[in-house]
């Protein structure tokens, strides 16, 4: 209403101007002192007409500020989002088997023994098994130690798996040779060592496997507490495989030539380029 009213002053005050100029210039000769009375009029309203369009100006200025510049606080707010929760990174690792102990040798009917040594980098509670490589059915406990009989000669692979508490799973293969001993058992053992081809640092994290000529691998185990020791190797030529992570497989051999010996192969693993 108020933006209107000053159009409506503005207009008036134009239409003024425009007849007080027109009137001077057309009959300026002969204007009379009574035109010039009136002239004096038109010029004090236009000046009034002036104050009233000032004033109309001043409260609609007033009126802005006054104006609220917030929501007022019987309007509704809209809703919040609510948050997406984001995924968070697991940070489970499977356990690590550093080594499997145990008989390499028995004779049928012979309860050999086996220890599976493993730990968790979380620390959680481990579950182990074993699969014994014959028609028995696997054992499950959460000591790493069992037990178990032959009945049959013949080469036998085990398998024994670590489970944390996470689910992740982690392996390590043996055999064991099951057979009439008809000459004395001569034995010897080896304690493996994996380091870097070009640095010669020992390497903590290396896979190493042990296999005989004819194939069988005669047990697996991770340098991580040191030097892979196997024990109860028979008279005989070996072959030792390891790998690490970021390097290449390297392989290496050593004998047992008579009952006692100790061999200390060393595997030298080359980094991937």
């Amino acid at each position: 209403m108020i933006k209107n009213m000053k159009k409506i002053v503005i207009g008036f005050l134009f239409v003024s101007l425009l007849f007080i100029s027109s009137f001077s210039v057309v009959r300026a000769q002969t204007v009379t002192l009574d035109i010039n009375a009136l002239r004096v009029q038109l010029l004090e309203l236009v000046q009034k007409l002036t104050i009233i369009l000032n004033q109309l100006t001043m409260s609609r200025l007033s009126l802005d500020m006054t104006r609220p510049t917030t929501t007022p606080p019987w309007l509704p707010l809209p809703p919040l989002p609510l948050p997406i929760p984001l995924p968070t990174p697991s940070d489970n690792y499977p356990p690590i088997i550093s080594g499997v102990t145990g008989s390499t040798n028995l004779t049928p009917g012979e309860s050999g023994t086996w220890q599976v040594i493993a730990t968790d980098r979380e620390g959680s509670r481990l579950a182990y098994a074993a699969f014994w490589g014959d028609y028995d059915t696997p054992i499950f406990n959460d000591q790493g130690s069992f037990s178990h009989v032959y009945q049959t000669p013949g080469a036998y692979y085990l398998t024994f798996t670590v489970t944390d508490a996470g689910g992740k799973t982690t392996r390590a293969n043996a055999s064991v040779t099951v057979a009439n001993r008809t000459i004395p058992n001569i034995t010897g053992s080896a304690e493996i060592t994996a380091i870097d081809d070009t640095t010669g640092e020992t390497l903590t994290a290396a896979q190493v496997s042990v296999v005989s000529l004819a194939g069988r691998i005669i047990g697996t185990g991770n340098t991580y507490r040191g030097p892979v020791v196997f024990s109860n190797l028979p008279i005989g030529t070996y072959t030792v495989m390891a790998v690490s992570f970021g390097y290449r497989l390297g392989n290496t051999s050593f004998s047992i030539v008579r009952s006692g010996d100790v061999a200390r192969p060393v595997v030298r693993l080359t980094k991937l380029r």
